[in-house]
């Protein structure tokens, strides 16, 4: 009998320490688990506000692209308003050390080649609404001028010189 009581007195102490060992066990696993919830509602919250911060900058790029639009028509509108008063010249070619007054000289030309190109025979206008006037298709330079919203002259120049007397 005194053999049972040591053996059972022996596994009752292998029991406990075992019992011991797995409370500890336990302890450091509840004690991560708690870890775990903490970084899990922490983590939470941080896409949450994430979240709300992304939306917050999709509503301002929405706002940005909207303001960039209108931005975009006044500088195109202040371009087309800047163009109102422009001359316009097409295939002429380019000289080297161009400046205003040889601009003006070139123009003067132009202007006085088109007087001459009304008495010339090949060149065929016709009159639109007293908006445009337009030469035959064989053109040798075009020139546009703009006044106001609406374009007043455009001609295309056929005669180039044979009309020059």
């Amino acid at each position: 009998m005194k053999e049972m009581k040591e053996l059972f007195l022996d596994t009752q102490k292998n029991n406990n320490e075992q019992i011991k060992s797995i409370l500890t066990a336990l302890k450091d696993i509840q004690q991560v688990n708690e870890g775990i919830q903490k970084s899990i509602t922490f983590l939470s919250d941080q896409n949450s506000d994430f979240q709300k911060k992304i939306a917050s900058l999709e509503i301002q790029v929405k706002k940005d692209m909207e303001y960039i639009t209108l931005l975009e028509n006044k500088l195109e509108e202040s371009q087309r308003t800047e163009r109102k008063n422009n001359i316009e010249i097409k295939n002429v070619p380019l000289k080297g050390a161009e400046n205003k007054q040889h601009l003006i000289k070139m123009i003067y030309s132009i202007l006085s080649l088109f007087v001459c190109a009304n008495t010339c025979q090949q060149c065929k206008y016709a009159l639109s609404g007293g908006t445009h006037i337009a030469f035959s298709h064989y053109c040798n330079f075009a020139m546009e001028f703009m006044a106001g919203s609406k374009m007043n002259i455009i001609f295309l120049y056929t005669c180039t010189f044979a009309c020059n007397p």
